[in-house]
C-alpha cells in the first residue's frame, strides 16, 4: 500500500524481496513535494507493509513508522519450485 507524496497512491503488486523504490515506481513515482530523505529506498518490502512517502517539511506519521508484521503464515515447504511469490503492498 503506497501512500503519501506519490503520483497514484494505491496498492501495488511486487515480488518477494523487491525494494521500496520499486513500490514507489509502480505508484507512478513521487511528485515534486516528496521528501525521499526520510526513506530507505533499498529496504526490502515485507507482506502487508505500508510505504508512506512524506511531503517536504512533514514527518512520517506515527502509524507508518513501524514495519507491518507478516501476518501471513506461509508454508514454504509447498514452494519447492523456487519461484518467488507475489504480494500486494
Amino acid at each position: 500500500d503506497v501512500k503519501g507524496s506519490v503520483s497514484y497512491p494505491q496498492v501495488v503488486e511486487v515480488k518477494e524481496g523487491d525494494i521500496v523504490q520499486k513500490a514507489i515506481n509502480l505508484a507512478g513515482g513521487t511528485n515534486s513535494v516528496a521528501d525521499l530523505n526520510q526513506l530507505n529506498l533499498a529496504e526490502k518490502l515485507i507482506p502487508n507493509q505500508v510505504v508512506y512517502v512524506p511531503f517536504k517539511s512533514e514527518k512520517i506519521p506515527e502509524q507508518f513508522l513501524t514495519k507491518a508484521k507478516n501476518i501471513e503464515n506461509e508454508d514454504t515447504s509447498d514452494n519447492s519450485s523456487g519461484s518467488k511469490k507475489s504480494h500486494r503492498y
